[in-house]
C-alpha cells in the first residue's frame, strides 16, 4: 500500500526540531509491508495542511 507521512509544525521547517517521527514511522511501516512514497512537512497553517492532505491522497492510499 502506497503511503504518505505528513508532519506538521513550523519548528520542523525552521530546523528547531528534528523529525524523528518520520524515521520511526517509515522504518516500521516498511517492516509491515507498506511502501512509504512521500514525507511532507507543513508549517502550522490549516489551509496548507488541507492542500497537502488532498495532494497526498491523489498519489497514495494511506496518509499518516
Amino acid at each position: 500500500m502506497k503511503t504518505s507521512i505528513i508532519a506538521v509544525g513550523t519548528e520542523l521547517l525552521f530546523g528547531q526540531t528534528v523529525n524523528t517521527n518520520a524515521t520511526y514511522l517509515s522504518k516500521n511501516l516498511n517492516l509491515m509491508g507498506f511502501d512509504v512514497m512521500y514525507h511532507f512537512v507543513v508549517g502550522d497553517n490549516p489551509a496548507r495542511l488541507r492542500e497537502k492532505i488532498g495532494q497526498a491522497y491523489e498519489d497514495t492510499d494511506l496518509v499518516i
